[in-house]
């Protein structure tokens, strides 16, 4: 279990630190350009109203604050609800970050059936590369330690999970490989 805790951390670092930038609307750039330069405050006061508005982006970001601790103390609870509320949607990142939480129990109980789920969906919708290598080691690392049953079970799961139908805030198509800062 340490082993596999420890593989794990070293996917989930790389995998939250990951960078890309094609930001849509005004309000959500702010709150992009003021995270990349470490002007924590002012990308929550940007974010925060977009993502209750039901913004994936702005509630991404929000997670990746929550979980680093940056402009906010780190509470790897608040991180797990904001990005639970766009894994539902379908973002691959959200998705990736949640099923690692799941499987290190942070900010959620220890679940390898639900850290497989998030896993396989997230290897399932990012792009060949880097993040999409790091989901497929993670979710093989969670299933090394699973039960016939329980693998079964995650297996199921993935294969009848539906995304949540968008909100009526929410004013772009839920990201499937754009991930903020």
């Amino acid at each position: 279990m340490q082993r596999m805790i420890h593989q794990l951390s070293m996917v989930l670092v790389p995998l939250m630190l990951h960078v890309s930038a094609p930001w849509c609307w005004a309000g959500f750039d702010e709150g992009a350009n003021a995270y990349a330069r470490g002007d924590y405050p002012t990308a929550m006061r940007e974010w925060l109203p977009l993502a209750q508005q039901g913004d994936t982006y702005a509630q991404y970001g929000l997670g990746l604050m929550y979980y680093k601790g940056h402009g906010v103390p780190q509470d790897y609870g608040q991180a797990a609800q904001w990005f639970r509320r766009v894994a539902d949607h379908g973002h691959a990142e959200a998705q990736a970050a949640l099923g690692l939480m799941y499987a290190l129990g942070r900010g959620v109980p220890q679940d390898v059936v639900q850290a497989y789920l998030w896993l396989t969906l997230a290897a399932a919708r990012l792009p060949p590369g880097t993040e999409h290598d790091d989901a497929v080691r993670a979710r093989d690392t969670v299933a090394q330690g699973m039960t016939p049953a329980q693998l079964a079970q995650g297996q199921e799961r993935a294969r009848t999970w539906q995304p949540k139908p968008e909100t009526p805030g929410d004013r772009r198509a839920a990201p499937h490989h754009d991930s903020p800062p």
